[in-house]
């Protein structure tokens, strides 16, 4: 299917999700948020460690709105919070977050088993990349049913009040037993309300858009991986 973005109000379906190619407003700090969220691995060339450690900086420090505290939080205890508020909610994060230092969280490491594989929507986009252990399996995922699974966290994030992530609401995990998921992975770029009603029509409208445009960008990368493979002599 041929997916246009550049069309002002023209519909795009894949599956059951449709997106109207209407860029939304941008927000505060929008053009900040277009800086990449720095990670560091502390523990040297050890990348089967079971923990990522996250430098946790203002651009991208998840907004927690209506939400009372005793005393002011530190950037960590802000994520920290955010993190186990989108847990209870139901939503798929890492499944540990701890503090480190004011400034740090470490987190899970999904790749730790040196098998499974995370793809990001920008980083997949660059030309030139290394192949990825599960990209055979990653390439065989029907783009339909992205689009369903999306819809439904869509669905997850107006029902709960979360205004999702502008620039990678979420990341495709591929499994060494070849199942795949869905997952919040840069929630230091997310909105939550503590009153769900409280999110606006217009954060839900941008909801539907980001993610929208998220699962065409997975297409295209299912593309662009599948002609890097023929081009290694890598397809079965």
């Amino acid at each position: 299917m041929n997916i246009d973005l550049e069309r002002p109000g023209v519909y795009r379906r894949i599956s059951s999700f449709s997106v109207k190619s209407e860029i939304p407003t941008p927000r505060i700090k929008e053009l900040a948020w277009e800086r990449k969220s720095f990670a560091y691995l502390d523990l040297g060339d050890r990348r089967n460690a079971s923990l990522l450690t996250r430098q946790v900086e203002d651009f991208c420090l998840p907004a927690l709105i209506g939400f009372n505290f005793d005393e002011k939080l530190s950037y960590a205890d802000t994520y920290v919070l955010a993190w186990k508020t989108l847990k209870e909610r139901g939503f798929p994060v890492v499944k540990t977050v701890r503090k480190v230092s004011s400034e740090k969280v470490a987190t899970s490491n999904l790749v730790a088993d040196l098998l499974t594989s995370v793809y990001d929507q920008k980083i997949d986009m660059v030309d030139v990349r290394d192949t990825m252990p599960l990209d055979k399996e990653f390439v065989k995922i029907p783009i339909a049913e992205v689009g369903e699974k999306a819809e439904v966290l869509l669905n997850l994030a107006n029902k709960n009040g979360v205004d999702l992530a502008t620039d990678g609401p979420f990341h495709i995990v591929v499994e060494p037993n070849n199942n795949w998921y869905l997952i919040l992975l840069d929630i230091g770029k997310v909105r939550i309300y503590k009153n769900p009603r409280n999110l606006t029509s217009t954060s839900k409208h941008d909801n539907r858009y980001y993610i929208g445009k998220t699962v065409m960008a997975f297409a295209t990368i299912q593309r662009n991986i599948k002609a890097l493979r023929d081009a290694r002599n890598l397809s079965e």
